[in-house]
């Protein structure tokens, strides 16, 4: 099953899919480490919330990028180097996969604050996929979200 799952992920990666909506994923809730920390459910819900997620929307899934998969160096749209995933697009932070509700991170051991979470997450519940709407980085909607996690502690 995780195998299908991945090659799906490629082939959305390499064709660069937008989607319609949310919809479900067994494993919601567990990262490609194990269980989901406390930590991530309060972020997910905090982000759902912020951006006005429908009542019983299902959390997306996290897949976790660390360590060696962490293969590029970037700078993100506030001009901090950061590392990343290689994907055809470039250089990425994070990629979101509304109709798998999965969002990819990743993960250089700064807090959520500092990750490409609200990014992503604008993504996964606004479908803003082209980022002409509320998901511009550095745009109202996503500093209100972000700023609800750093004043959580996250």
């Amino acid at each position: 099953m995780a195998h299908m799952k991945r090659a799906m992920l490629g082939l959305l990666l390499v064709v660069g899919c937008s989607f319609d909506g949310p919809v479900g994923y067994d494993e919601r809730l567990v990262d490609t480490f194990g269980q989901a920390s406390g930590d991530q459910v309060t972020a997910l819900t905090m982000m759902m919330d912020a951006y006005g997620a429908q009542p019983g929307w299902p959390l997306p899934a996290i897949e976790w990028i660390r360590g060696d998969k962490l293969n590029c160096d970037g700078v993100d749209a506030f001009g901090v180097a950061r590392k990343g995933f290689d994907a055809p697009e470039g250089c990425l932070y994070g990629a979101t996969f509304r109709a798998l509700g999965l969002v990819q991170l990743a993960d250089d051991g700064r807090p959520w604050s500092g990750l490409s979470f609200a990014h992503e997450m604008c993504h996964f519940v606004l479908d803003d996929q082209d980022h002409a709407g509320p998901c511009d980085p550095r745009g109202d909607v996503m500093s209100s979200a972000n700023a609800a996690l750093i004043a959580a502690g996250l």
